[in-house]
């Protein structure tokens, strides 16, 4: 991630919400970082032409179609490496992934789509993420 051109992170609803905020804290670090919280948005022709991108794809349950369905224009493109952050390792999205980061935790929802698991795992790998970054972009300025 260090050396990426571009890092962005999506996500929907709850894991979107989290995505912002990594976003931000990876721009806030010097990083070209943005987030994607609506699936239908033309990310392919925004990273035509550019290389060394990450996609950073935040999903409690990894199975989000609409997610999947976004990932799958940049499974096999060289240009893009795609990390997931989920509670499922054998998910769709966690399979898609270079990089699966998975944590613990129980889905909870009522009324079908009202997502209310815990996101504290979520946001403690993204802040771990946030801390590596910091601290190898220190390392590397002072080699350089």
């Amino acid at each position: 991630m260090v050396n990426a051109d571009n890092i962005v992170f999506v996500g929907i609803g709850a894991s979107a919400a989290l995505g912002e905020y990594a976003s931000r804290q990876t721009s806030s670090l010097g990083f070209n970082s943005y987030v994607v919280k609506d699936p239908f948005y033309p990310l392919l022709p925004q990273l035509r032409n550019t290389s060394n991108n990450v996609l950073v794809a935040v999903s409690v349950s990894g199975q989000t179609s609409e997610l999947v369905e976004m990932l799958n224009d940049f499974v096999n493109n060289p240009e893009v490496n795609i990390i997931s952050i989920t509670s499922n390792l054998e998910s769709t999205i966690a399979r898609m992934s270079r990089y699966a980061l998975t944590y613990r935790a129980t889905e909870e929802r009522i009324h079908q789509y009202y997502d209310l698991t815990s996101q504290v795992p979520c946001l403690y790998i993204i802040e771990a993420l946030l801390r590596e970054l910091r601290h190898q972009e220190v390392v590397q300025h002072r080699f350089e």
